[in-house]
């Protein structure tokens, strides 16, 4: 029992597969066929216009009068000038041959007079296109060359002349389009044309050249005999089961089996015809077969693996999320204390560089200082001393001080020290910044607009006493906070640089910068305004990072905010940047204010 129900499962996947390869046989037919139809319908137009283009080359000849000449006159010298033509025109056209025959069919001038053979002498008056260009009409004809053997395709116009425009000879212009078939072959299928008896005149294979693709009667085989059109085939033909099924039997292979695609062509009465063997169809569907047992055993290998792995892959899910999160979560650990690296670095360069600097300026200063207090000493025991020398002295003074000054910044912010703090009124640092950069920038006195801002009222420079803001309502106003003196001069006139900086460079009909120093509750704020053309996005992501500068900023090192924000943090404060109204931006220092009760 067992071993029959093996036996009918065995013949049952026999016949299935039978089934599916004769399934799969007939999609390759009916896909060659709908796939080639359209290239033979393609290679069809094209050999129309193959043939067609040479028709203008008989009808051009046919009115030149060199060879009417030669025609009427048969003499020597005009049946030279005729060759003459001819040869020149052959040439020119990619033509095989071109011949001129009097009314008797008589070769009198031909483009290869200087060959052998040659068509001169020759008589064609058997050919019917002779026949029916002397009948006044233009003909075509295909036939293997009397003279030459080789088949060529011929293009027959008849030559008028005289005032009556009599014929008296006919122009031939021969082609051999023996070539033209082989960029038609694919391999597995092969191309062939034949003419209106059905006999192949043309094939990309050569065994069935000049085989009948039907039965020929015998008037049609006298025909052929008569007009020595071609010699038939005697070593294989061909016989039809139907319109698209040959067969070939040749004298030394065994009959082969052909699916036919068929299209008639519009310039002759021939039919272009591609032949694929049935063996090819039915090798090609082996292999389709072969290709769908083979993704079948791989699909149920996979299947089978997929069932194995799927409980395995559940777990290494599990585990993999859980050590996604912790790469994640050492991942940020690694970036902020690469950032904190950068910074570290960063600073630690700056530290250097201001080092350096010290080293290199602290002394050249030192010795400035004293000539210029040994000037001014000078100046003073002088009677009349000169007002402009006096003064150009006092301000370089001030110049060397504020050197100093940002010496002295620079050792405090690379120290990153807190210690000696003491009670700074920002109103003050304010006021010093901004006559600070007045004097060193003349036209900042334009430029510059500066508002002493208390709790709900805004002051101008002449209402403050003693360094305190004064409100109207509640008195003064503490601006007090808890700092170094110097590093917040020097964080402020950074800003008030850059600021006065953007507003020239921006060429704004009234540039303007304003600095405020406001009470908010237990902060003091210091900001500083203009309304120059603002910082562009991908500045404002990287502003207070050191050697960073807008590209039009030439000036500087892009370090000035970078030391701002670092005095601010080093404050117990901030420093934000925000777009302003005007179109510029502005930047607020905010510190904790000293007593933070009033």
């Amino acid at each position: 029992m067992l071993a029959r129900r093996k036996l009918i499962t065995a013949l049952l996947g026999v016949l299935s597969l039978g089934l599916v390869f004769m399934g799969i046989l007939f999609l390759e037919r009916w896909r060659w066929q709908h796939t080639v139809g359209a290239q033979v319908e393609a290679r069809s137009i094209d050999f129309d216009k193959q043939l067609q283009q040479f028709t203008v080359v008989p009808s051009i000849l046919s009115r030149d009068p060199r060879l009417e000449l030669a025609l009427q006159s048969n003499s020597v010298d005009a049946i030279s000038a005729a060759n003459q033509a001819l040869k020149y025109s052959a040439e020119t056209s990619d033509t095989a041959a071109i011949f001129v025959m009097d009314e008797n069919g008589d070769t009198i001038a031909a483009s290869n007079y200087d060959q052998t053979p040659s068509f001169v002498g020759q008589n064609y008056a058997f050919r019917p296109y002779f026949k029916d260009a002397m009948a006044g009409q233009r003909a075509t004809f295909f036939a293997v060359g009397a003279t030459t053997g080789i088949p060529g395709y011929f293009i027959a116009n008849p030559i008028h002349a005289g005032a009556d425009r009599k014929i008296v000879g006919v122009v031939v212009v021969k082609i051999e389009p023996r070539t033209l078939p082989a960029a038609w072959d694919t391999g597995s299928a092969h191309a062939v044309v034949t003419d209106e008896l059905g006999t192949v005149i043309l094939a990309s294979d050569q065994r069935f050249l000049y085989s009948p693709s039907t039965d020929l009667s015998a008037a049609e085989r006298k025909i052929i005999d008569s007009e020595r059109r071609y010699s038939l085939q005697s070593a294989g033909n061909f016989s039809r089961d139907s319109d698209t099924a040959w067969n070939f039997s040749s004298n030394k292979q065994q009959q082969e089996s052909f699916q036919v695609i068929s299209n008639t062509l519009n310039s002759e009465p021939w039919q272009l015809h591609s032949l694929q063997a049935n063996a090819v169809s039915r090798w090609r569907a082996v292999g389709y077969l072969g290709v769908l047992l083979a993704l079948a055993a791989i699909t149920l290998l996979l299947s089978r693996i997929f069932r194995q792995r799927k409980q395995l892959a559940q777990t290494r899910a599990e585990q993999a999320k859980k050590l996604e999160l912790l790469v994640q979560e050492r991942t940020r650990a690694l970036e902020d204390a690469q950032q904190a690296l950068i910074a570290e670095s960063n600073f630690s360069m700056l530290g250097r560089m201001s080092a350096a600097i010290n080293h290199e300026i602290n002394q050249p200063l030192a010795s400035l200082r004293l000539n210029i207090a040994t000037l001014r000493r000078i100046i003073d025991r002088q009677e009349n001393p000169n007002d402009d020398i006096q003064e150009i002295v006092v301000e370089s003074d001030r110049t060397t001080k504020r050197i100093g000054r940002v010496i002295e910044t620079l050792r405090s912010l690379a120290r990153q020290s807190r210690s000696g703090f003491e009670s700074v009124n920002m109103h003050t640092i304010a006021n010093d910044a901004v006559e600070t950069i007045k004097r060193e920038r003349p036209l900042a006195k334009d430029v510059l607009n500066y508002k002493n801002v208390g709790i709900g009222s805004e002051m101008n420079l002449d209402n403050r006493t003693n360094g305190e803001i004064i409100n109207k309502h509640n008195g003064p106003v503490n601006v007090e906070v808890a700092g170094n003196e110097v590093l917040l001069q020097q964080a402020v006139l950074n800003l008030l640089y850059n600021a006065h900086d953007a507003v020239v460079a921006c060429e704004s009909v009234k540039p303007q910068v304003e600095i405020k120093v406001r009470r908010q509750g237990s902060n003091v704020d210091l900001s500083v305004s203009d309304n120059g053309q603002g910082i562009s996005p991908q500045m404002k992501e990287r502003l207070f990072k050191p050697f960073e500068s807008e590209s039009g900023n030439q000036g500087g090192l892009g370090l000035g905010l970078t030391l701002a924000e670092q005095i601010a943090e080093d404050h117990n404060g901030s420093l934000v940047c925000t777009d302003a109204d005007s179109g510029g931006c502005v930047f607020t220092l905010t510190l904790p204010a000293l007593n933070q009760g009033t």
